[in-house]
């Protein structure tokens, strides 16, 4: 199950619909100036910024503190629906801070901010886990060659087996 989203931020958006917003009076919004779009854009980076060390540092339970609790709340990953709701997002966590000891999360250089409005953004971007599952060991080391490699207890293991020699 993949539990980092390729759109942090989609809940808003959909919940907003697709016309633009109006105030109270029907006028459509004043675009937001240059210095507004920045400040947006730097908070939401820091935000991917913080998701990922808190991930990184703490492993699947930090998504928590993430992951909206609201009803209209879900999450989408690589185009595929991944939690329909905040309570399938809870047992998707609980699910993987039984199954994964670690994940070390890394946002791609692709990211891409759209400020919406001075409380509201869109961030896409690509991303990476290495992931460590809680049964297996918390380290690995080998090296191949010629078909052999060396195990974590330091002993040689053949990979293929050896084929009978033909008689002279």
């Amino acid at each position: 199950m993949r539990v980092v989203a390729a759109i942090l931020i989609t809940v808003a958006l959909a919940s907003s619909g697709c016309e633009p917003r109006r105030d109270a009076v029907g006028s459509a919004p004043v675009a937001l100036s240059a210095a507004t779009r920045s400040a947006v854009n730097d908070a939401v980076r820091q935000f991917a910024r913080d998701v990922a060390h808190d991930v990184t540092r703490e492993g699947p339970a930090a998504w928590r503190r993430y992951f909206s609790p609201s009803t209209s709340f879900f999450m989408a990953s690589d185009g595929q629906l991944v939690f329909s709701s905040a309570a399938s997002a809870a047992r998707g966590i609980d699910d993987l801070t039984r199954t994964l000891r670690s994940i070390e999360l890394r946002w791609g250089d692709d990211l891409r901010i759209d400020p919406l409005t001075p409380d509201l953004a869109v961030m896409a971007s690509s991303w990476s886990e290495l992931r460590a599952a809680a049964t297996s060991p918390p380290w690995r080391n080998g090296a191949t060659a010629g078909g052999n490699s060396a195990t974590p207890t330091g002993r040689s293991r053949r990979r293929r087996p050896r084929r009978p020699r033909r008689a002279g």
